[in-house]
Formats: structure tokens, C-alpha cells, sequence
């Protein structure tokens, strides 16, 4: 196996990998109740596969159960490409990532999705478009050459799918809309649908509002969407702050730490600052 981490750019040894994600190197389906012929492909394979394509593990998480030997144990591994890098204005480089899916239940296929990792922050976004479709490949009749395909590919678009994120730093917000993109992704945080006969200001505390859009560096500094967008991500995502839904007792909010629901609140904010792009 390789996972070897370069020089001066970090990544996950193998030595790493099995401590964090024990389940990615099961020999064997983790269900019981498969069928004889099915196909059991451990994920090493893979994370294998993507380091031969120049995409090193920086990042990885398994789901807890409370049961060892649960079957839906899924996790999660994130690749980055030294070779692919992203550089912005006041020092906010990113790399594009693969975020790879998993779990040897036999119930599901490896699934691919696309983030950024943003150097200034040490943080990880999710891009979430029609553009950026999630990618699946079969644990049935997998191969090198499907998966060297569907990277390449992924590789080659990538200048043309992230013309949304100009678009994004050329979209710029009044500070009522920047208030209103705090309060929506507290809102989805909390998992809380506002009532439509109450006005939205009137859901978060409004000192919260003014902590998640609080500067936290030079490249903060703005009124664009893409600014807020990535102000409002941090802390929602990070935590670190203190906030509460109005009329509610305020205390200080913790950083998620499930990288299901960190994936599925991404996903939601990434989308949510497409709602403020114009027609």
C-alpha cells in the first residue's frame, strides 16, 4: 500500500488511516446477510487507486455506534492533489478535494463528492450544484480504469464548474441580505424551519448574527457572497461562538464534530448561497 505523505504538504500514512478508519480495511463485507456473489471491495483499494491518480488522504472520520460491530459503519476519507491548487486574492488559496463515501454494509457504492479546502481557515467546503453532480461507482465490477475515468474527468472541468465561485465574489450584499444569510444558516445548524408568519430577523439572537459575520481574518473583510458565504460556513461548521434562537438562553456553540451531519450541513450552505446569485 502507499500513503506516504509529501513533503510539505502533509497527508494520512497508512499507520494513521487504520487508527482513524478501522472499517476502510475490512477484508470482508461487514453484513452477514450478503449473498455468496457479492463482490466485497475495501476502501484501501480505492484510496490506494487515488494516490496512484496524485490524490493524497488529508482527512478522515468513521461514524460511532454504539455497537462495535455494527454493520452500517460508513465512513469517510478526504484526497487533495498538490498539483491542484486554487490561489485567490489577500492569500486564500484552496485545493479542490475528493470526498470519498463508504461503508461495506453491501447496501451502498462508493460515493464521490467535490470541496474546497481553504487554506487561511483549515477549513473544507462542500460545492453542491446541478454542475457538481456526487459521483457513484458500483462495488460490483469495479476498476482503476472506471475510477482513473471518472477523476480525470472530474479534473478537466473543474476551471469551468468554478466559475461559480467568481460569480460568487462578484455578487455583492447589502448588510441586510448578509444578516439574513447568517440567520438561514443558524437556522439550518439548529435544524429549525422559520415560521412564515414571523419575520426572520425575529428567529436569532441578533448578537449571534453579528458573531457569525464577524470578521476572523483580512480575507474576511467584505460584502460579497463569497465572503459571507465563507464567514457564515466557518462558524456554523466551527463553532466557537456564542449564539441562540431568540427569547433562548445563549451559550456558547460547539463544533460538529459528525462528518455525516458536517456533510449534509455543507451541502445546505453551499446551496443556500446560490439562492443570492443573480437571475
Amino acid at each position: 500500500m502507499l500513503h506516504t505523505p509529501l513533503p510539505d504538504f502533509g497527508g494520512l500514512t497508512k499507520a494513521n488511516l487504520q487508527q482513524m478508519v478501522p472499517h476502510a480495511f475490512r477484508e470482508t463485507p461487514s453484513n452477514p446477510r450478503l449473498s455468496d456473489n457479492y463482490v466485497h471491495v475495501p476502501t484501501y483499494e480505492v484510496i490506494d487507486d487515488l494516490e496512484k491518480l496524485g490524490w493524497y488522504p488529508m482527512q478522515a472520520s468513521q461514524r460511532k455506534h454504539r455497537k462495535a460491530d455494527s454493520i452500517f459503519t460508513s465512513h469517510m476519507v478526504k484526497f487533495r492533489n498538490p498539483d491542484l491548487k486554487i490561489s485567490g486574492q489577500k492569500r486564500d488559496d484552496s485545493y479542490p478535494e475528493i470526498i470519498l463515501l463508504n461503508s461495506h454494509d453491501g447496501l451502498s457504492s462508493f460515493k464521490f463528492m467535490i470541496g474546497l479546502y481553504r487554506l487561511v481557515c483549515s477549513n473544507g467546503l462542500i460545492i453542491a450544484t446541478d454542475q457538481f453532480a456526487d459521483f457513484k461507482i458500483k462495488h460490483m465490477g469495479y476498476t482503476f480504469e472506471e475510477l482513473r475515468a471518472m477523476v480525470e474527468g472530474t479534473v478537466q472541468e473543474l476551471p469551468n464548474k468554478l466559475q461559480i465561485l467568481n460569480e460568487m465574489k462578484n455578487t455583492d450584499l447589502t448588510q441586510t441580505q448578509q444578516e439574513e444569510f447568517a440567520i438561514k444558516g443558524f437556522l439550518l445548524r439548529r435544524g429549525v424551519v422559520p415560521a412564515i408568519e414571523k419575520p426572520l430577523q425575529d428567529t436569532v439572537d441578533q448578537g449571534t448574527v453579528q458573531a457569525i459575520l464577524q470578521p476572523q481574518r483580512e480575507s474576511d473583510k467584505g460584502s460579497d457572497l463569497w465572503v459571507t458565504y465563507n464567514k457564515v460556513q466557518e462558524a456554523v461548521i466551527n463553532g466557537g461562538f456564542h449564539g441562540a434562537l431568540a427569547g433562548a438562553r445563549v451559550r456558547k456553540v460547539k463544533k460538529i464534530t459528525n462528518f455525516h451531519k458536517d456533510i449534509q450541513l455543507n451541502r445546505q450552505l453551499f446551496q443556500l448561497a446560490t439562492e443570492y446569485l443573480p437571475a
